[in-house]
């Protein structure tokens, strides 16, 4: 009995020096805390790319009002610096995090940076997170590379030649992207909604669903959907495999577990 009142007492004295030196962190973390922040870079015809890499955090891109470029800052400590750099014709955004754990708890809050650009045709447009959702809206650019090794990403009313968006664990969502859509997932799904079907489609989830929702039935296109464990539709029927004219453009949905639907608006 003797023992078991010792062994009650240090548990006790072991778990309030955790808890101390745990508020002790989110206090210190929290007084670190800056508000939001905006850098404006101004008119710039000369870049053509953008650049994006962040150790994590949330990251943004979308078209701007006006000939400037905007770089917005939230939720930053004075453990995370976010460093802007004008390369030649290629604007460039990285970020480096010290994390803080303590007894196994952080209170680290991931920063979210937003990127603001003029309204022109990009030639590429690169934006990298390890753990973070990724978001691209209204944008013009001959290529477009997504990856995030943890996050979601999602992207609307973008034009380009192609667009590729990767993720390690999260969902991929493109919509009225006007081009060729690659988007791959090991854990997620994936749709791909509103896609002209002049344009090649390349889905593929290891463990996730696969949705691709065309404006129309296609003309010359061959679509392929193959699943090892789940159902294929195509059109309304259970097809793996449908062609149209010449079968030139390639649209494909691939799961090991998942369904596979496509279907035209």
């Amino acid at each position: 009995m003797k023992k078991l009142l010792l062994l009650a007492v240090f548990c006790i004295v072991v778990g309030g020096i955790g808890a101390g030196l745990t508020w002790k962190s989110y206090v210190k973390t929290t007084n670190k805390m800056k508000g939001r922040e905006t850098e404006k870079i101004e008119a710039n015809e000369h870049i053509k790319n953008i650049q994006v890499n962040l150790e994590a955090g949330d990251v943004k891109i979308e078209k701007g009002k006006d000939s400037s470029f905007y770089i917005k800052k939230s939720a930053m400590s004075e453990e995370q610096e976010v460093n802007v750099e004008e390369k030649g014709d290629t604007l460039i955004v990285e970020g480096d995090i010290e994390n803080e754990f303590t007894f196994g708890v952080s209170f680290f809050k991931a920063p979210k940076i937003t990127v603001i650009v003029p309204d022109r045709a990009y030639h590429k447009i690169k934006l990298h997170t390890k753990a973070g959702d990724v978001t691209v809206l209204n944008l013009n650019s001959e290529r477009v590379d997504i990856l995030t090794n943890a996050g979601d990403i999602n992207m609307q009313n973008v034009v380009a030649s192609v667009v590729e968006n990767t993720s390690k664990e999260g969902d991929i969502q493109t919509k009225r992207v006007t081009g060729d859509v690659i988007a791959k997932t090991l854990s997620g799904d994936v749709n791909v909604l509103g896609h002209a079907p002049i344009h090649a489609v390349t889905a593929h989830s290891k463990e996730g669903d696969i949705m691709i929702r065309l404006l129309e039935k296609p003309k010359n296109a061959k679509i392929i959907g193959e699943t090892k464990e789940g159902d294929v539709e195509i059109f309304q029927k259970e097809d793996k495999f449908a062609e149209f004219g010449s079968g030139k453009v390639t649209i494909k949905g691939e799961t090991l577990a998942g369904d596979v639907k496509v279907e035209a608006r």
